[in-house]
């Protein structure tokens, strides 16, 4: 018996080694931290099938797509790196922290139905790693509307997030690389990464376009302009900063 009772305290039930599933709701300002270990896979579930994501360093960090979830894998014991995720019900924004020791099994990502208070804020406003500027302004040439919604970095300035819209209420939407560039005076910044997402409604065609830019690549407090080009060879331009003040 004594032996029995030494063994049952090695070897816990199995509830005690799982841990349960995490229920995350976020804003598409919020930023989650999900925890993920080498060898071990973390799965993030949505309520839709995600669309293929953007992730900060593709090298160091696995990503899949199963369904309704993506799979994490890290491929380095220590590091952390953005992924920034759609499905249609909206934008999912994690920091993926790799180490040793804690690991997130699933974490399963809802919407929050109202952003908080802070979202409406015109100023640079801190949600929890990422400093987001709500901009909202539009420009356009006849038909085709180009409006940027938001400009984000995280704590660490090592990426900046244009958050746009392309519409059009007649013709195709089509945005790529191929059309869109980003200036600081006469110098182009290279594209770091870029996710577009296409549809329509009854009354226009459009598409959602998130475009990363590494910090360095830039003078955060020279003005920049995204330029988009169009079939009339006048290219729609909307200027914008990346200035986010003192480091917080």
């Amino acid at each position: 018996m004594r032996i029995l009772l030494l063994i049952l305290m090695a070897f816990p039930p199995v509830e005690a080694w799982a841990k349960s599933m995490r229920v995350v709701r976020l804003s598409d300002s919020d930023m989650e931290t999900v925890f993920v270990e080498p060898g071990f896979s973390t799965l993030i579930k949505f309520d839709s099938h995600p669309q293929p994501g953007l992730i900060g360093d593709q090298d160091g960090f696995k990503v899949e797509y199963l369904k309704n979830m993506v799979a994490i894998k890290p491929m380095v014991s220590r590091g952390k790196t953005n992924l920034f995720l759609f499905t249609k019900e909206g934008q999912f924004n994690f920091q993926l922290l790799a180490g040793v020791g804690r690991h997130d099994n699933i974490v399963y990502a809802q919407i929050r139905t109202s952003p908080p208070p802070t979202a409406k804020m015109a100023k640079p406003v801190l949600v929890d790693d990422l400093l987001t500027r709500k901009i909202g302004r539009t420009v356009a040439i006849g038909n085709l509307k180009l409006t940027l919604i938001t400009v984000s970095t995280p704590i660490s300035r090592s990426t900046l997030v244009l958050k746009f819209e392309v519409s059009s209420t007649k013709e195709d939407v089509a945005v790529g690389r191929e059309s869109l560039s980003v200036f600081q005076g006469k110098r182009a910044i290279p594209l770091d990464n870029l996710f577009v997402e296409s549809g329509k409604d009854k009354t226009r065609k459009f598409s959602s376009v998130l475009l990363l830019l590494r910090m360095d690549q830039m003078d955060p407090k020279t003005p920049l302009r995204l330029e988009l080009k169009t079939k009339t060879g006048k290219p729609l331009s909307m200027p914008f900063s990346a200035d986010f003040g003192r480091r917080p």
